[in-house]
């Protein structure tokens, strides 16, 4: 069976992806510190959204990589060939 040659869609430079990583990962931080100190009362469902960020962040590590000059990384998804990333750096893209 063959297979087309697609590049991996949508990518963003790395240091741009690490930079809105962080921004997020704070902002879970804001919101778990607000939601234990907030009251009288704990905050439930700004703790469950401090907790769906950090989880929705966990799986955002997998979309990090590096592209060594003259190779190419290859997204498998299913177990079955999708894309390849052929630029060179470090990219972040949707895992």
């Amino acid at each position: 069976m063959a297979t087309r040659d697609r590049d991996l869609k949508p990518t963003i430079p790395g240091l741009a992806a690490a930079a809105i990583w962080l921004l997020l990962a704070a902002a879970g931080t804001a919101l778990l510190l607000i939601s234990l100190t907030g009251g009288d009362a704990v905050s439930w469902s700004g703790l469950a959204g401090a907790a769906l960020l950090g989880l929705l962040l966990l799986v955002a590590l997998n979309g990090f990589l590096v592209v060594q000059p003259n190779q190419a990384k290859v997204a498998v998804f299913l177990g079955r060939y999708w894309a390849r990333c052929g630029a060179r750096g470090s990219t972040g893209s949707t895992p």
